[in-house]
């Protein structure tokens, strides 16, 4: 199953691809997947993000893959980690309500990978799994655990996110 979607989000719509199991009713979750920063050309096109999706599918998951506010065709403009934010939490409620499924997961790769976590902190998810997370945006203060099992993959010589950055915090 793969269907294109617009979803209400918190200032207009919201742009997604579902994907999973042949039924989403036979879907052990869902994943919802936070793609790269905005202003760098990041959208839920991006190679990691499809990679992600398909291997959550291919493990029994629906997986939602969606467009940040002002990206592709959803609505609004770059929101610094806040509004994008509470573009995943729209699209995580959206995902409950429409796809029969009460387990989650939040995934995300480098700026995605910031959203992800800090929807984490309002949400409890089953499983946290980010790709070089662009926590630097969180100041210089340590990352406090989201209270969730947090799977963290990133590279020793990323040339985007500083991997001695993320595992200080």
């Amino acid at each position: 199953m793969r269907e294109r979607v617009r979803l209400a989000g918190p200032v207009g719509e919201l742009e997604a691809v579902v994907e999973g199991p042949g039924d989403s009713a036979s879907s052990k979750g869902v994943a919802i997947i936070c793609h790269p920063h905005p202003l760098y050309g990041g959208s839920m096109d991006n190679k990691v993000v499809t990679t992600l999706a398909r291997s959550c599918a291919d493990a029994g998951l629906a997986a939602v893959r969606f467009n940040f506010r002002g990206v592709g065709s959803s609505q609004g403009g770059f929101d610094n980690a806040e509004g994008e934010t509470e573009d995943a939490l729209a699209v995580l409620d959206w995902a409950l309500a429409h796809l029969s499924v009460t387990q989650f997961a939040l995934l995300g790769f480098s700026f995605g990978g910031l959203v992800a976590v800090k929807a984490a902190f309002q949400r409890c998810p089953k499983q946290l799994v980010t790709i070089a997370p662009a926590l630097h945006y969180l100041a210089a203060k340590p990352v406090p655990s989201p209270g969730c099992p947090w799977l963290l993959v990133h590279g020793r010589d990323d040339d985007v996110v500083d991997c001695d950055d993320t595992i200080s915090r």
